[in-house]
């Protein structure tokens, strides 16, 4: 997807959320009214396109290459996603489930700079002269071939056949061999210390993945929290008040 397709599918999603919350007073109460039907089935199915965003980090982490169609996907579920959960808020912006939206907001600012800039940045780092990423004279090359001795060894258990130099645990050796995997990881980052790879990389190029992955998991643990909320603990939501959408109880 090219930088100008995204940015205009983001410019065009924030100007549809500002249009709503302009036009909201004027609309029916069916779509004014937190927890109405109508706003219920939009939070519902938005709550399902933001799990179809997550099948992008799932198809990547399973082994198989994500197609561009994937990153597709990822985006246009993302935004669509959003517009829909603003519509299910109705504006109603102070209360605890719209801190939701701060981590979303967060998350889709960190995902599109990523995209422009960080992208950008990368490409200007790796197009560099190769004698920039010569070894330190200061880095202990035994340190880093022991580790990489280490990493072999245990590659060899963890997935036979694969090649050191390319390998990086998939979502089902994870979850067959945590340890290993944990173990893997923690080889390769040590690798990564040991070689400074980080040198020459802005603080940008080095944190944002992790940045977008902890703003992801805290998106994540909000909706699921949310979810259950209104559906298990529907009472308390309203205040033992008047419930208006589908639920299981009404704690």
């Amino acid at each position: 997807m090219p930088n100008r397709v995204l940015l205009a599918l983001v410019v065009m999603t924030v100007l549809l959320v500002l249009s709503h919350q302009i036009i909201l007073p004027s609309l029916p109460d069916e779509l004014r009214t937190p927890g109405s039907p109508a706003l219920y089935g939009l939070g519902v199915f938005a709550a399902g396109l933001f799990a179809v965003t997550f099948g992008f980090f799932v198809h990547k982490r399973t082994g198989t290459r994500a197609p561009p169609r994937w990153y597709l996907v990822h985006v246009g579920a993302g935004c669509c996603g959003l517009l829909l959960a603003v519509v299910h808020a109705a504006g109603q912006w102070l209360t605890p489930p719209a801190l939701i939206f701060v981590c979303l907001g967060l998350l889709v600012a960190s995902g599109v700079y990523a995209r422009v800039r960080v992208n950008q940045a990368m490409a200007s780092t790796f197009g560099r002269k190769l004698s920039g990423f010569a070894l330190s004279p200061a880095i202990d090359r035994d340190q880093i071939r022991q580790t990489v001795g280490q990493k072999i060894e245990l590659l060899e258990r963890l997935a036979p056949g694969a090649s050191e130099a390319l390998f990086s645990p998939t979502l089902r050796q994870w979850l067959r061999h945590p340890l290993m995997s944990y173990c893997y990881q923690r080889l390769t980052h040590r690798e990564r210390l040991l070689t400074q790879a980080h040198r020459g990389l802005s603080a940008a190029q080095r944190y944002w993945r992790y940045a977008h992955i902890v703003l992801a998991a805290l998106f994540a643990f909000g909706l699921l929290v949310h979810i259950i909320a209104v559906v298990f603990f529907a009472g308390y939501v309203t205040d033992y008040g008047v419930i208006s959408w589908w639920h299981i109880a009404a704690w």
